[in-house]
């Protein structure tokens, strides 16, 4: 266990098709080569891109933001992977979690053109 690594058990959803889980330090060259690959495709529905956006320090950093935020309930965040490759082709981050008598969230889905293709 890292020890910037939740103590949670990693979670994993198993779809027919894909799984989702949440990301992992590992994950950071694959999730950056995706991301640059798609940069063009996803800037219009994402904020400004930061200059280190696909560095690996960058990517730690999130990945402990997420945690920290799971670890408090209020957002998650979710690779996803097809099944039969083990490759990954997108990620889905669930933010604004609130817990009151009606449950409010909003999602952010980023589907990339590899999926598509």
């Amino acid at each position: 266990l890292h020890p910037f690594q939740s103590k949670k058990e990693s979670m994993v959803l198993n779809g027919n098709k894909v799984f989702l889980r949440a990301p992992e330090f590992r994950d950071w060259r694959e999730w950056s080569e995706l991301r640059k690959f798609n940069m063009e495709y996803l800037k219009p529905w994402e904020p400004a891109w930061s200059p280190y956006e696909l560095q690996r320090g960058y990517f730690v950093k999130r990945v402990k933001f997420f945690d920290k935020l799971s670890n408090r309930d209020k957002a998650y965040s979710f690779l996803i992977f097809e099944n039969d490759k083990n490759k990954l082709i997108g990620e889905i981050n669930i933010n604004n979690i609130q817990r009151v008598k009606v449950q409010y969230f909003m999602i952010l889905l980023f589907l990339l053109m590899t999926l598509l293709t």
